[in-house]
Protein backbone atom coordinates (compact mmCIF):
# COMPACT_ATOMS: atom_id res chain seq x y z
CA UNK A 1 0.00 0.00 0.00
CA UNK A 2 1.38 3.41 -0.74
CA UNK A 3 0.32 6.38 1.59
CA UNK A 4 0.37 9.46 -0.60
CA UNK A 5 -0.93 12.53 -1.41
CA UNK A 6 -4.54 12.37 -0.40
CA UNK A 7 -5.19 8.56 1.47
CA UNK A 8 -3.59 5.67 1.03
CA UNK A 9 -3.34 4.22 -2.22
CA UNK A 10 -3.53 0.62 -3.12
CA UNK A 11 -0.88 -0.71 -4.84
CA UNK A 12 -0.61 -4.01 -7.03
CA UNK A 13 2.25 -6.06 -9.49
CA UNK A 14 1.12 -7.99 -12.00
CA UNK A 15 2.47 -10.04 -14.84
CA UNK A 16 0.19 -10.78 -18.38
CA UNK A 17 1.84 -13.00 -20.04
CA UNK A 18 4.72 -11.35 -19.52
CA UNK A 19 3.79 -8.05 -20.06
CA UNK A 20 4.69 -6.99 -16.35
CA UNK A 21 2.28 -3.49 -14.59
CA UNK A 22 2.14 -1.80 -11.54
CA UNK A 23 -1.50 -1.25 -10.72
CA UNK A 24 -2.16 1.80 -8.27
CA UNK A 25 -6.00 1.97 -7.32
CA UNK A 26 -7.07 6.23 -6.89
CA UNK A 27 -10.92 5.32 -6.85
CA UNK A 28 -12.51 8.46 -5.30
CA UNK A 29 -9.39 10.56 -5.47
CA UNK A 30 -8.23 13.31 -7.84
CA UNK A 31 -4.73 12.70 -9.33
CA UNK A 32 -3.68 15.23 -11.62
CA UNK A 33 -1.21 13.69 -14.54
CA UNK A 34 1.53 15.60 -13.33
CA UNK A 35 1.27 13.98 -10.28
CA UNK A 36 0.57 10.51 -11.74
CA UNK A 37 3.28 10.41 -14.08
CA UNK A 38 5.74 11.49 -11.20
CA UNK A 39 4.12 7.99 -9.46
CA UNK A 40 5.07 6.47 -12.62
CA UNK A 41 8.64 6.88 -12.23
CA UNK A 42 8.25 6.14 -8.97
CA UNK A 43 6.72 2.87 -8.79
CA UNK A 44 7.52 1.38 -12.22
CA UNK A 45 10.83 -0.11 -11.68
CA UNK A 46 11.54 -2.48 -14.21
CA UNK A 47 8.16 -3.02 -15.11
CA UNK A 48 6.29 -2.44 -18.66
CA UNK A 49 3.53 0.23 -17.37
CA UNK A 50 1.51 1.61 -14.86
CA UNK A 51 -2.16 1.16 -14.59
CA UNK A 52 -4.71 3.90 -12.85
CA UNK A 53 -7.62 2.34 -11.79
CA UNK A 54 -10.54 5.32 -11.41
CA UNK A 55 -14.20 5.70 -11.44
CA UNK A 56 -15.43 8.06 -14.01
CA UNK A 57 -19.08 8.58 -14.66
CA UNK A 58 -20.55 5.38 -12.75
CA UNK A 59 -17.46 3.52 -14.84
CA UNK A 60 -14.69 2.22 -13.65
CA UNK A 61 -11.89 3.75 -15.46
CA UNK A 62 -8.46 2.64 -16.74
CA UNK A 63 -5.64 5.01 -17.27
CA UNK A 64 -2.59 3.47 -18.78
CA UNK A 65 0.73 5.05 -18.56
CA UNK A 66 4.04 3.64 -20.27
CA UNK A 67 7.06 3.20 -18.04
CA UNK A 68 8.29 6.53 -19.53
CA UNK A 69 5.19 8.23 -17.65
CA UNK A 70 3.61 8.97 -20.89
CA UNK A 71 -0.11 8.13 -21.23
CA UNK A 72 -1.12 5.48 -23.78
CA UNK A 73 -4.30 5.52 -25.07
CA UNK A 74 -4.83 1.97 -24.48
CA UNK A 75 -3.16 -1.14 -23.63
CA UNK A 76 -4.80 -5.03 -23.78
CA UNK A 77 -2.52 -6.61 -21.62
CA UNK A 78 -2.96 -3.65 -19.13
CA UNK A 79 -6.96 -3.94 -19.54
CA UNK A 80 -6.78 -7.97 -18.60
CA UNK A 81 -4.71 -7.05 -15.49
CA UNK A 82 -6.86 -3.98 -14.70
CA UNK A 83 -10.34 -6.76 -15.04
CA UNK A 84 -8.33 -9.09 -13.26
CA UNK A 85 -7.52 -6.26 -10.11
CA UNK A 86 -11.61 -5.54 -10.26
CA UNK A 87 -12.75 -8.95 -9.73
CA UNK A 88 -9.98 -9.24 -6.78
CA UNK A 89 -10.24 -6.38 -4.88
CA UNK A 90 -14.04 -4.91 -6.01
CA UNK A 91 -15.31 -8.20 -6.88
CA UNK A 92 -16.90 -7.60 -10.10
CA UNK A 93 -17.54 -10.65 -12.43
CA UNK A 94 -19.98 -11.28 -15.37
CA UNK A 95 -19.83 -9.02 -18.51
CA UNK A 96 -18.39 -5.30 -17.08
CA UNK A 97 -18.23 -2.32 -19.40
CA UNK A 98 -15.35 0.05 -18.39
CA UNK A 99 -13.56 2.85 -20.04
CA UNK A 100 -10.60 4.09 -21.40
CA UNK A 101 -9.04 6.70 -23.31
CA UNK A 102 -9.95 4.34 -26.08
CA UNK A 103 -13.69 4.48 -25.46
CA UNK A 104 -15.89 2.31 -23.53
CA UNK A 105 -14.93 -1.46 -24.07
CA UNK A 106 -16.47 -4.89 -22.44
CA UNK A 107 -14.89 -7.32 -20.14
CA UNK A 108 -15.56 -10.59 -19.51
CA UNK A 109 -14.68 -11.61 -16.02
CA UNK A 110 -14.94 -14.96 -15.42
CA UNK A 111 -12.82 -18.16 -14.45
CA UNK A 112 -10.42 -17.00 -17.31
CA UNK A 113 -10.71 -12.63 -18.28
CA UNK A 114 -11.20 -11.39 -21.80
CA UNK A 115 -11.10 -7.75 -23.23
CA UNK A 116 -12.96 -6.45 -25.98
CA UNK A 117 -9.95 -4.49 -27.63
CA UNK A 118 -11.10 -1.17 -29.42
CA UNK A 119 -11.53 -1.31 -33.52
CA UNK A 120 -8.81 -2.17 -35.33
CA UNK A 121 -8.32 0.33 -37.84
CA UNK A 122 -6.05 -0.90 -40.91
CA UNK A 123 -4.27 2.28 -42.06
CA UNK A 124 -1.52 1.11 -44.69
CA UNK A 125 0.86 -1.27 -46.04
CA UNK A 126 4.02 -1.06 -45.37
CA UNK A 127 8.05 -1.75 -46.42
CA UNK A 128 10.95 -1.84 -45.59
CA UNK A 129 14.29 -2.78 -46.51
CA UNK A 130 16.83 -3.56 -43.97
CA UNK A 131 20.88 -4.60 -43.45
CA UNK A 132 21.64 -7.37 -41.12
CA UNK A 133 25.13 -8.35 -41.61
CA UNK A 134 25.49 -9.07 -45.26
CA UNK A 135 21.89 -9.72 -45.67
CA UNK A 136 19.27 -7.68 -47.23
CA UNK A 137 15.71 -7.53 -46.01
CA UNK A 138 12.81 -6.43 -47.74
CA UNK A 139 10.46 -6.39 -44.86
CA UNK A 140 6.19 -6.31 -45.83
CA UNK A 141 3.46 -5.87 -43.86
CA UNK A 142 1.04 -3.45 -42.28
CA UNK A 143 0.50 -0.52 -40.34
CA UNK A 144 -3.05 -0.88 -38.32
CA UNK A 145 -4.40 0.90 -35.29
CA UNK A 146 -5.94 -1.11 -32.04
CA UNK A 147 -6.11 1.21 -29.68
CA UNK A 148 -2.43 2.65 -30.42
CA UNK A 149 -0.79 2.77 -33.65
CA UNK A 150 1.32 -0.78 -34.72
CA UNK A 151 3.36 -1.90 -37.20
CA UNK A 152 3.59 -5.96 -38.13
CA UNK A 153 6.07 -7.57 -40.38
CA UNK A 154 5.56 -11.44 -41.70
CA UNK A 155 9.08 -13.13 -40.88
CA UNK A 156 10.77 -16.72 -41.69
CA UNK A 157 12.43 -16.64 -38.32
CA UNK A 158 12.09 -14.04 -35.09
CA UNK A 159 15.25 -13.64 -34.49
CA UNK A 160 17.29 -10.66 -32.23
CA UNK A 161 18.57 -9.34 -35.03
CA UNK A 162 15.04 -8.10 -36.30
CA UNK A 163 14.60 -6.52 -32.84
CA UNK A 164 17.64 -4.81 -33.64
CA UNK A 165 16.15 -3.02 -36.71
CA UNK A 166 12.68 -1.98 -34.36
CA UNK A 167 13.74 1.06 -32.47
CA UNK A 168 14.74 2.80 -35.91
CA UNK A 169 11.05 1.22 -37.68
CA UNK A 170 9.39 2.82 -34.36
CA UNK A 171 10.95 6.57 -34.86
CA UNK A 172 10.09 6.08 -38.58
CA UNK A 173 5.74 5.48 -37.99
CA UNK A 174 6.41 6.37 -34.56
CA UNK A 175 4.21 2.89 -33.35
CA UNK A 176 5.34 -0.31 -32.08
CA UNK A 177 6.46 -2.88 -34.17
CA UNK A 178 5.60 -6.57 -34.41
CA UNK A 179 7.32 -9.45 -36.09
CA UNK A 180 5.19 -12.99 -36.65
CA UNK A 181 5.88 -16.09 -38.03
CA UNK A 182 3.06 -17.91 -38.95
CA UNK A 183 3.07 -21.37 -37.82
CA UNK A 184 -0.38 -22.44 -38.64
CA UNK A 185 -3.64 -20.82 -40.38
CA UNK A 186 -4.58 -20.11 -37.13
CA UNK A 187 -1.92 -19.48 -35.25
CA UNK A 188 1.51 -17.31 -35.16
CA UNK A 189 4.56 -16.15 -32.92
CA UNK A 190 5.28 -13.09 -32.38
CA UNK A 191 7.68 -10.43 -30.62
CA UNK A 192 6.49 -7.06 -30.15
CA UNK A 193 9.41 -3.85 -29.40
CA UNK A 194 6.64 -1.62 -27.58
CA UNK A 195 6.52 2.53 -27.79
CA UNK A 196 6.88 4.43 -24.67
CA UNK A 197 8.55 1.13 -22.81
CA UNK A 198 11.32 1.79 -26.09
CA UNK A 199 12.50 -2.09 -25.29
CA UNK A 200 10.96 -5.56 -26.78
CA UNK A 201 8.48 -7.12 -24.28
CA UNK A 202 7.54 -10.53 -23.53
CA UNK A 203 3.75 -9.95 -25.22
CA UNK A 204 1.74 -7.04 -26.08
CA UNK A 205 -1.81 -7.51 -25.87
CA UNK A 206 -2.64 -4.74 -28.57
CA UNK A 207 0.45 -5.82 -31.00
CA UNK A 208 -0.68 -9.20 -30.77
CA UNK A 209 -5.05 -8.13 -31.60
CA UNK A 210 -3.10 -6.10 -34.87
CA UNK A 211 -1.18 -8.79 -35.45
CA UNK A 212 -4.02 -11.48 -35.94
CA UNK A 213 -6.13 -8.53 -37.50
CA UNK A 214 -3.80 -8.77 -40.24
CA UNK A 215 -2.95 -12.67 -40.49
CA UNK A 216 -6.81 -12.89 -40.83
CA UNK A 217 -8.16 -10.41 -43.13
CA UNK A 218 -4.87 -9.03 -44.99
CA UNK A 219 -3.01 -12.59 -45.66
CA UNK A 220 -5.72 -15.09 -45.09
CA UNK A 221 -8.18 -13.11 -46.73
CA UNK A 222 -10.82 -14.84 -44.33
CA UNK A 223 -14.03 -13.00 -43.04
CA UNK A 224 -15.50 -16.02 -41.39
CA UNK A 225 -17.17 -15.47 -38.02
CA UNK A 226 -16.39 -16.80 -34.85
CA UNK A 227 -13.38 -17.51 -35.12
CA UNK A 228 -10.26 -17.76 -32.86
CA UNK A 229 -6.60 -16.90 -33.58
CA UNK A 230 -3.79 -18.47 -31.04
CA UNK A 231 -0.80 -16.32 -30.93
CA UNK A 232 2.96 -17.96 -28.61
CA UNK A 233 4.60 -14.73 -27.46
CA UNK A 234 7.88 -14.92 -25.52
CA UNK A 235 5.89 -14.93 -22.56
CA UNK A 236 3.12 -17.19 -22.92
CA UNK A 237 -0.02 -17.77 -25.20
CA UNK A 238 -2.76 -15.01 -25.55
CA UNK A 239 -6.25 -15.67 -27.85
CA UNK A 240 -7.81 -13.24 -30.21
CA UNK A 241 -11.37 -13.84 -30.71
CA UNK A 242 -13.54 -12.56 -33.19
CA UNK A 243 -17.04 -12.13 -33.34
CA UNK A 244 -20.33 -10.51 -34.35
CA UNK A 245 -19.73 -7.96 -31.13
CA UNK A 246 -16.24 -7.30 -31.71
CA UNK A 247 -12.46 -8.46 -31.05
CA UNK A 248 -11.36 -10.10 -27.32
CA UNK A 249 -8.43 -10.64 -26.18
CA UNK A 250 -7.62 -13.62 -23.40
CA UNK A 251 -4.52 -14.92 -21.55
CA UNK A 252 -3.13 -15.56 -18.25
CA UNK A 253 -2.31 -12.64 -15.50
CA UNK A 254 -0.67 -13.59 -12.11
CA UNK A 255 -0.42 -11.66 -9.07
CA UNK A 256 3.47 -11.38 -8.38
Amino acid sequence: MLKGRTKTMRIERYSATGNSFVVIDIVGQSVDDSTKSSLVVEHVGERDGVIFVEQREGLFHMDYFNRDGKRADFCGNGARTFLTFLRSFYGISGQVTFSTYSGNLVGKVYDAISVQMPTPEFLDEVHVEAQIGHSRLDLHGGLLKVGVPHVVFAVDELSDDLISLAPEIRRIYDANVNFFRKTGNKKFEIRTYERGVERETLSCGSGTTATACYVKYILNGDASLPDHIYVQARGGELQVSFDNYGVFLSGGVVND
